[in-house]
């Protein structure tokens, strides 16, 4: 068993540990299980927010355009650095203060409760709109993870997409957004090792920018 596995291995142990020690706590009341009582650090909850949205697409599909087109590749970063900073600075403060004075536990929640609708139409359009975009993306996490375990445990990409789907099937339902949050938070240090500490080891031992532009 190579070292990749045992990495593997040891990393998937410790979210779904941290699923359950997060469910003791999720059990308490609604509040706890969808928002971590509204008491989460605020950089797990960022890190959370960022690797959760990258996660997938970039440790694939960006290194993939990386690898393919050089640094090209690339322009997606600044783009993704200023989404992460507008998300941060300007719009999450508001949104949590806003959402604790409303009592408001989701964004269809917020939603309604902030525009005091009669009817629940903006709750409805928030609900679809969040189904259709979190099918397709949940989608896409779903395939990386099939691909993931496909090429380290040498099993059927579907066998791998049915893993991956039991892994965080187990984590969320059991810890809710506390054990979502915590272990995105690992995720970010790990995407932060593999996209941004690694690539400037490759640049100082293997020939500089030449390099990374070839």
């Amino acid at each position: 068993m190579n070292i990749i596995v045992i990495s593997f291995c040891v990393y998937t142990a410790f979210i779904v540990l941290v699923g359950l020690w997060s469910a003791r706590k999720a059990r308490k009341s609604d509040v706890d299980y969808f928002l971590a009582g509204r008491n989460l650090n605020p950089w797990v909850a960022a890190l959370s927010a960022s690797a959760s949205s990258e996660s997938g697409w970039v440790t694939f599909g960006l290194v993939g355009l990386a690898y393919g087109s050089g640094i090209a590749g690339y322009w997606l970063i600044p783009g993704t650095i200023i989404g992460f900073l507008f998300n941060w600075l300007v719009i999450a403060g508001r949104m949590r203060a806003r959402a604790g004075a409303i009592d408001a536990l989701t964004l269809p929640d917020f939603f309604s409760k902030h525009f005091d609708e009669a009817k629940p139409v903006l709750r409805i359009i928030a609900v679809v709109v969040i189904a259709v975009a979190m099918t397709m993306y949940v989608a896409a996490q779903f395939a990386a993870a099939g691909k993931a375990f496909e090429q380290t445990f040498n099993v059927t990409y579907l066998a791998g997409v049915l893993i991956g789907t039991g892994i965080v099937l187990a984590y969320t339902v059991l810890g809710g957004f506390r054990a979502a949050c915590w272990t995105d938070f690992l995720q970010a240090f790990i995407m932060v090792g593999a996209l941004v500490v690694f690539p400037v080891y490759l640049i100082a031992t293997t020939g500089g920018f030449d390099f990374v532009q070839n």
